[in-house]
Formats: C-alpha cells, structure tokens, sequence
C-alpha cells in the first residue's frame, strides 16, 4: 500500500533514461520461471509477494536472484520487512525504507494532487483539486491501507464529484463510511470457548487480507509465528 512499485519505476527509469523494459512479477511466478525466458530487453525486475514465501522458498529465490543479477539486470525487492537470513544487509544491496502514510502525512498534500489530475486524465473526470478543509480531514484519518486506501478513496470521490473542487463533506462522507462499517458478528461468532472465538476472530481478519498472513498478523499486533500457531492450536 505504500506504492513500492511506483518507486521502483521511478528507480528504473532514472537508472535507464528509458532504455529498456521494466518487469514486475511475483516471487513465486519468478520461482517458477526458466531464465531464458527472461527478455533480453528487460533491465529491471521488481519482484514483489515475497512476505508469502515460506523460508525455504526465499533462499531458492535468493539463488535464482544471484543468477539474473549476472545478466546485468537490476533487481528490486518489494518487502514488507527485512528478511536477516537473506542477506539483506550486504554490500551490493542498496536499502530504501519507505514510510507508512501515518508517518508522512506532509506528503498528503501532494499525493492527492497528483490521483485527483491522474483520474482526470485517465478517467475522464470533473474534479482537479479539493478544498483546504477536506485535505485537512484527510490528515486526520489514520490510514491504515497507506497509499492504496488514499488513492481507493480519491478514485470514489472524483467518480462521485460532478464540480471542479472536491467538497470538504464529500470527504467527510467517504471516511464516515470506512467508520460505519457493520462488522456483522452474529451470537454463533461468540460461541465456545475463548480460543475457539479468537480462531474465528484470526479467520475473519485474514479473509478480510486476502490471506495474506503477513498483514493479518500486523494488523492483530502478532508476528507471522503466533499467527500460525493459533490458526494450528
């Protein structure tokens, strides 16, 4: 959520002045992949869904990472953490930590600038800036699907906007909603014992992540090990 691969398309672009093609895949499709389907014309690789890969299928990525690597292609890794055992930490890897939203709101400004005129190009739609009242109820929202849940909630208020200028109460009617929201937990939810009802509460958030373990964990304040063994227990 924090547009790791538009960064990473930044980095292509200014490392290549275009020269050459960019390649986004994820990590257990490039585990899959024979090299020498690789296109001699691909320059950089960003591989990303590495969280989903269980330890041992990471250090086979990292083998088959060394191998492009001699091709003279850049690779990117999307990471949600840094992985210890994979040698994250040698020389001929360059770290790029990017903030969460909650820690940058500064950029809110900016941000929501350049998704309002991106919709307008690409959608066709009314809206080319917003009121200095809705930027600032957008600061106070948290934000807890960093840029992606930003740009989520822009796409519905440009599409919603019939006027050239985001309204403050548009805004304020968008994150009302994400408030609002009916969990829906029946009497059956709460049924059996204390862990039975934190399994369910375990299933439920991880659904709602799309399975994916790595967010769910974040999000219930666990790590990925305790995750596991409660959904095991």
């Amino acid at each position: 959520g924090t547009e790791k691969e538009l960064i990473a398309q930044y980095i292509h672009y200014h490392k290549t002045h275009g020269n050459g093609l960019f390649a986004s895949i994820k990590g257990l499709d490039l585990l899959d992949m024979s090299l020498e389907k690789v296109d001699k014309d691909i320059k950089t690789i960003y591989i990303h869904s590495i969280d989903l890969l269980d330890d041992g299928l990471r250090d086979e990525l990292w083998r088959k990472i060394g191998s492009i690597k001699g091709r003279g292609i850049t690779i990117i890794l999307g990471m949600i953490e840094l992985q210890h055992s994979w040698e994250m930490f040698n020389d001929d890897i360059i770290r790029i930590y990017i903030p969460s939203l909650a820690e940058r709101k500064e950029d809110l400004r900016e941000l929501v600038t350049s998704f309002i005129l991106h919709f307008n190009q690409t959608l066709g739609t009314s809206a080319i800036k917003m009121k200095e009242d809705g930027l600032a109820l957008l600061a106070k929202y948290d934000w807890p699907g960093n840029v992606g849940e930003l740009k989520a909630l822009l796409k519905d208020a440009v599409l919603t906007e019939k006027g050239y200028v985001i309204e403050k109460e548009l805004i304020e009617s968008l994150l009302n909603q994400k408030g609002s929201v009916d969990v829906g937990i029946s009497s059956d939810f709460l049924m059996g014992t204390l862990e039975d009802i934190e399994k369910r509460i375990i299933e439920k958030v991880l659904e709602e992540e799309e399975y994916n373990q790595t967010k769910a964990a974040k999000r219930l304040n666990i790590n990925r090990s305790t995750l596991w063994r409660k959904l095991k227990g």
